[in-house]
């Protein structure tokens, strides 16, 4: 839950965004609160107007703002490196900011998915099966297997490293 409504909470929100390369966790409903925050902000101001309430309320605003751009920025960045990753991290997101990130997972994933069908030049290896291996769909979303023990087989660089490095495979003698 966010502890204070204030500009003064903002401002420490867009100043930790600010000076740190990663995002700072904020509660799920951050932005909820805050612009309902700005909503009731506006209704009192069109209630009894104040140069002073309106300089307020439009410093608030443009913090919020602020927050939001700093913050897209580092979920850009996050989402691209974990699809390169293959790792799901959406700890510290507001659930606007999970929406958005997830939609960029997917994104990242179905473009690296095209380029990679498109390329003529698929590197391969060649590995030798050390265990039976089930039938499993590769990154790509293609069947891979079932692979017998001691079978030798031809497969793009990816997958051979995933099965060497699960033991499942060793380099060919």
């Amino acid at each position: 839950m966010v502890e204070e409504l204030s500009f003064e909470s903002l401002r420490k929100v867009q100043l930790a965004e600010k000076h740190t390369p990663t995002l700072s966790p904020l509660p799920e409903n951050f932005f909820d609160v805050y612009f309902s925050y700005l909503n009731d902000r506006m209704a009192a101001l069109k209630d009894s107007f104040s140069l002073e309430s309106a300089k307020s309320y439009e410093n608030c605003r443009k913090l919020l703002g602020d927050i939001i751009k700093l913050r897209s920025h580092k979920i850009i960045l996050r989402a691209f490196t974990d699809s390169e990753s293959n790792r799901i991290v959406s700890d510290g997101l507001t659930s606007q900011e999970k929406i958005f990130y997830h939609s960029l997972l997917r994104l990242f994933n179905d473009y690296e998915l095209k380029m990679s069908m498109l390329s003529p030049h698929t590197q391969v290896a060649k590995v030798e099966i050390v265990m039976d291996v089930p039938e499993f769909v590769g990154k790509d979303g293609k069947a891979r297997g079932p692979f017998k023990t001691g079978e030798k087989v031809e497969l793009d660089t990816e997958t051979s490293a995933l099965l060497l490095q699960r033991g499942a495979a060793k380099p060919p003698e």
